[in-house]
């Protein structure tokens, strides 16, 4: 008789399971919550990281091409000089200086970076329009515009220039100051922009 009241008693009701079950299901529900902003942070992260990485690359390429340029081959798209503060220009075609070879200053090929709105590109080109022409995406996700500025002929950046693409060259002399702006929109919708500007001088 001892012997089946005491299994009677032994494991769990229904309210004691009920309770347990409802319990496992609230932390389970926290877990996911925590490990689902804990994503969400870290997507934000490297999104961010994505792009001051890509900017800062394409920045690298730019001043060290004008770096090595000629000051004197120095040309926009449309071959004329250079325009100088405060206008700015979205393309540069130069040349680089390969030093003295027989007597004679040696230059490579005409090269070009520009800055293509339709696709949004930054690209290099060397033998622009012609058969042997070769080009490099440097970056892409540039919009039109440089950060804070729009179309409307106003300095809405107050950076002394007026309707800036999102890649422009101001020449002054021999530098050259380079505006970048990469922007990327993920999925879920969120902007990422990074603006850099640096201001290099031409070796030659």
């Amino acid at each position: 008789m001892r012997l089946a009241v005491a299994r009677d008693r032994s494991g769990f009701t229904l309210l004691e399971m009920s309770v347990a079950l409802v319990l496992l299901v609230l932390v389970l529900g926290n877990v996911y919550s925590l490990l689902r902003r804990s994503s969400k942070a870290l997507g934000a992260q490297n999104s961010a990281f994505d792009v001051d990485t890509q900017a800062q690359r394409a920045m690298d390429h730019i001043t060290m091409a004008i770096v090595g340029a000629s000051e004197s081959t120095l040309t926009n798209k449309s071959g004329g000089s250079p325009s100088v503060a405060p206008f700015s220009m979205d393309a540069m075609l130069y040349k680089e200086s390969l030093g003295v070879q027989d007597g004679q200053m040696v230059s490579s090929p005409q090269q070009r970076i520009e800055f293509t709105n339709t696709t949004g590109e930054v690209t290099w080109i060397e033998n622009p329009g012609t058969a042997e022409e070769k080009r490099v995406v440097w970056s892409k996700n540039i919009p039109p515009f440089l950060q804070e500025e729009i179309a409307n002929s106003i300095d809405d950046n107050h950076n002394g220039i007026i309707d800036e693409t999102g890649l422009s060259f101001v020449k002054d002399g021999k530098s050259i100051t380079v505006y970048l702006t990469v922007k990327r929109t993920t999925p879920d919708g969120h902007i990422y922009e990074k603006k850099l500007q640096d201001t290099v001088t031409c070796r030659n």
